[in-house]
């Protein structure tokens, strides 16, 4: 699957509240790229598409108009149109590096997202 690095819409969110809006932001296009390289390393697994549901934490979000990426409990679920993937976060990569990388105003997400 090969996602576009050329779109300048992309946008992060944290999946985690129930009843009130989830933190969204703009991130840096180098945190973009980052985030999509360690997707297309990542490798694919055969178990089926299947979002997080429910209340609480449901995931970290890189998404677009066109693509939504969720990185929940070590894998990664790919949304790019018609086309569905499921990859592995070896090692937590994705996870890791969008936690390193949160504005400063949602540090206290840390503590409750912390797998």
């Amino acid at each position: 699957m090969d996602i576009s690095k050329s779109n300048k819409n992309w946008k992060c969110k944290v999946c985690v509240f129930s009843g009130r809006p989830d933190p969204v932001w703009k991130p840096s296009e180098k945190v973009v790229l980052n985030l999509l390289d360690i997707i297309e390393k990542a490798h694919p697994v055969s178990i089926p598409y299947k979002l997080p549901e429910g209340l609480g934490y449901r995931g970290l979000c890189l998404f677009s108009n066109e693509t939504l990426i969720t990185a929940y409990h070590g894998l990664i679920y790919i949304s790019d149109g018609d086309l569905r993937d499921v990859r592995k976060d070896e090692n937590l990569r994705f996870y890791g590096y969008f936690i390193n990388h949160l504005p400063k105003k949602f540090d206290f997400l840390k503590v409750t997202i912390m797998d």
